[in-house]
């Protein structure tokens, strides 16, 4: 695992942050599991390079014996995630026989403050869960009403 850095990295409608393990996109999280999450890191960190299939092995596994397809797999879950499951890769090239390449543009800014993507994160879901409930009392109401109305008409 790589130690957490001082940075944020920005690539298409994402920011990354690797300090508190915040994949956001467009004030949305995006949940990655821990070995997923590590692998956008790693290839983020190397934007541009053909980083080799064992060079991130070794990396995310660097005490056990772990098979080719556990990276593929991980591969894939991240592709799917990040919308990059089209003929043209738009964020992480494969390699055949050697690794992959994130290809995107990636912008590393410092971090103002850690707290502020969380912040941002988390005033989304409150906004989100204000919105749902909000609906939900509309619906009772419109059911209440229209219920009410046919009671009331003559058949």
């Amino acid at each position: 695992m790589s130690k957490p850095d001082n940075h944020f990295y920005e690539f298409g409608p994402f920011r990354l942050d690797p300090t508190q393990r915040l994949l956001l996109r467009a004030e949305e999280y995006i949940r990655l599991p821990p070995k997923v999450f590590d692998l956008l890191l790693f290839l983020v960190q190397r934007n541009g390079q053909l980083v080799e299939k064992e060079e991130i092995i070794k990396h995310l596994w660097p005490d056990s014996f772990v098979e080719e397809g556990n990276l593929t797999n991980n591969i894939s879950i991240l592709r799917k995630e990040l919308g990059d499951t089209g003929k043209d890769p738009k964020y992480i090239e494969t390699v055949p026989k050697h690794g992959y390449r994130f290809v995107d543009d990636v912008k590393v800014l410092p971090v103002e403050g850690t707290e502020t993507a969380h912040k941002k994160g988390r005033a989304f879901s409150t906004r989100r869960k204000v919105l749902l409930f909000a609906s939900l009392i509309l619906v009772s109401f419109l059911v209440a009403a229209l219920y009410f109305w046919r009671a009331r008409t003559p058949a």
